[in-house]
């Protein structure tokens, strides 16, 4: 895939033994946020990230760096206090927020709509080991006056040791495939309106002139239906 970075190899066996668990799950989800379907998949492992400095092996900070902005979705790693740990390229772009702007700051705080919609109670859920998503939540940025929707993906961020240091959320920019919703139930219904509120026989046919939909007027004049 085009989007994909190449994770180099190492030359240091100790080290490529001491990051082999953080480079696998890092290009487990890495994959999965290049998905071809665009989906957030529900199968994706916790990314785990040694915290601490004696924990944390040479060159970690800048694999997950690299991980983070190869991504087109947004993602926000933080404490259990949910502090911005870290932020990403995307989450500047979707939302306007600057990374030194955001890091130290609490996620919620930062992006208000998380509260709103309720998504605040995923993150708390993250906190406790799970899992979740949301699909087409609103937001507004107050910094860019942009507006639009997005899918939300939270899940623990864990230490070396598999305990819970903090939560990843993952939100994707779904504002164009909302609009395309939108104006496609738009059609639908005007399409309804067109083919059934008429008294008079409307149909379709195919390029043969075998009729192929017949309106309920049509139905009720012909006896046919």
């Amino acid at each position: 895939m085009s989007n994909m970075t190449v994770i180099p190899p190492v030359e240091s066996s100790a080290f490529a033994e001491a990051m082999e668990p953080l480079r696998r799950q890092i290009v487990e989800l890495q994959t999965l946020m290049l998905h071809p379907a665009g989906e957030l998949a529900a199968q994706a492992e916790s990314l785990a990230v040694p915290v601490s400095e004696e924990a944390r092996p040479p060159g970690a900070d800048h694999l997950v760096r690299q991980l983070m902005d190869a991504s087109l979705d947004g993602i926000a790693l933080t404490d259990r206090g949910l502090i911005v740990t870290g932020w990403n390229a995307a989450m500047t772009r979707i939302f306007g927020i600057d990374e030194k702007a955001a890091l130290g700051l609490n996620l919620v705080d930062l992006l208000p709509f998380l509260r709103e919609t309720g998504d605040d109670i995923h993150l708390f859920e993250a906190l406790q080991g799970r899992t979740t998503t949301t699909e087409a939540r609103p937001f507004h940025s107050a910094l860019t006056g942009r507006q639009g929707r997005f899918d939300g993906r939270y899940s623990p961020l864990r230490d070396g040791s598999g305990a819970v240091a903090g939560c990843i959320a993952i939100l994707r920019d779904a504002s164009e495939r909302h609009r395309s919703e939108e104006l496609r139930r738009a059609m639908e219904e005007r399409y309804r309106e067109l083919f059934e509120t008429p008294h008079e026989i409307v149909f379709t046919s195919d390029l043969e002139g075998n009729i192929t939909a017949l309106n309920k007027a049509g139905e009720r004049i012909t006896g046919y239906s």
